[in-house]
């Protein structure tokens, strides 16, 4: 959705009336000459007699506009508008915003425009919460980078023990987990509420196990593989559910040769995350180191059949093909993979030295 990164490409939103006499629309008086955005989709043909200046829809068209454009002499007189509104009764912006529909776009610009005025975390946790809500119903995750913005929002504010819990949650989600730990640690130390602090409590030693992982998926990255293993092997048993877990264990134990160790966990992380095609090539390569062909075969045809234009699969494929001299297949796959990406240099290469080989054999 991201409805926040999409704001200010919105335009014919509003048309602005300027109001000839002094207008009190309850907790405000509107002076003479005041702009009122008024929204075009809903009203038609106006004219100065017809106007019904609402103060509900009129502040949230003010808000929208806030969050549309902050740069504009416009947006900094609504701005001051709602800050006024906000210091004279805070309940009434909240009582505005508790009454309308959370599952609306317009409503949710007009909470960040709210937010943006008053400086107020209640209305950027508000927002935050309800762009929760809807990635939680529609697993979109272009969504939570505005629930980011919205926590960071409160956040910039004062350490809020709420929005570092909601943080720790999208941190999570993007599969970040020393990030996700650092914020559960920062929500902890600032007094959260029971429901957050149990929450967080609960879930803590699997998000520290799972930034231990990310530790180690760094370290193996950088060749530490004794580092990777001690940390690996020093989480919990609520990790093993945790595919990387043993991805990452597989790839340490075949760098040490420690073959059995290496298959074991690459199946399970096969078991685990079974749509995942890094860890059929990985299994299919150890599979190829032990000698056991027939099967590295299998393992990465099967990957191949989830991504058939996967070109690292059909590379090993060819490799192997090689191995056993099976030149003519290697040959046809490898073509296949120049096919589907023209630019892989190592590709060419392999092609060459298998025309070489063909050659060759052909020679006798």
């Amino acid at each position: 959705m991201n409805f926040i990164l999409k704001l200010k490409s919105v335009s014919d939103k509003f048309m602005f009336y300027e109001i000839e006499d002094s207008v009190n629309i309850g907790i405000v008086n509107l002076e003479r000459g005041f702009n009122i955005p008024l929204s075009v989709s809903s009203i038609k043909n106006i004219t100065e007699g017809n106007i019904d200046i609402n103060m509900v829809s009129t502040i949230l068209n003010v808000s929208y506009v806030v969050a549309l454009d902050r740069e504009s002499k416009l947006s900094a007189v609504y701005s001051d508008l709602l800050d006024t509104i906000h210091e004279k009764d805070d309940a009434v912006l909240k009582k505005i915003v508790s009454e309308a529909d959370m599952e609306s776009d317009d409503v949710l610009a007009s909470i960040y425009g709210f937010a943006l005025a008053t400086g107020d975390i209640y209305f950027y946790n508000l927002l935050g919460r309800a762009l929760l809500n809807r990635f939680v119903n529609s697993e979109d995750k272009s969504i939570l980078e505005d629930a980011e913005i919205a926590f960071q929002g409160a956040i910039d504010i004062y350490d809020d023990a709420e929005a570092y819990y909601y943080l720790s949650f999208i941190a999570s989600e993007k599969e970040e987990f020393q990030l996700a730990y650092d914020y559960a640690r920062k929500s902890l130390d600032n007094n959260p509420p029971d429901s957050i602090k149990e929450a967080l409590e609960d879930g803590l030693d699997i998000i520290r196990d799972k930034s231990d992982i990310e530790k180690a998926g760094v370290l193996i990255h950088l060749t530490e593989f004794e580092d990777a293993l001690k940390i690996l092997e020093d989480c919990s048993e609520k990790s093993d559910d945790v595919w990387q877990k043993h991805m990452y264990l597989g790839e340490v134990y075949a760098v040490l040769t420690e073959m059995p160790k290496s298959i074991n966990h690459f199946k399970k992380a096969l078991e685990l995350n079974p749509s995942n095609t890094d860890i059929y090539s990985s299994l299919g390569l150890v599979s190829v180191m032990v000698g056991d062909y027939l099967k590295a075969k299998e393992i990465f045809e099967a990957g191949i059949k989830l991504e058939p234009l996967n070109t690292d699969l059909l590379k090993n494929l060819a490799l192997l093909y090689m191995r056993i001299s099976k030149q003519e297949l290697a040959h046809d796959i490898m073509e296949n993979v120049i096919k589907i990406d023209p630019e892989d240099r190592e590709a060419a290469s392999i092609l060459e030295e298998i025309k070489e080989k063909l050659s060759e054999d052909n020679r006798y």
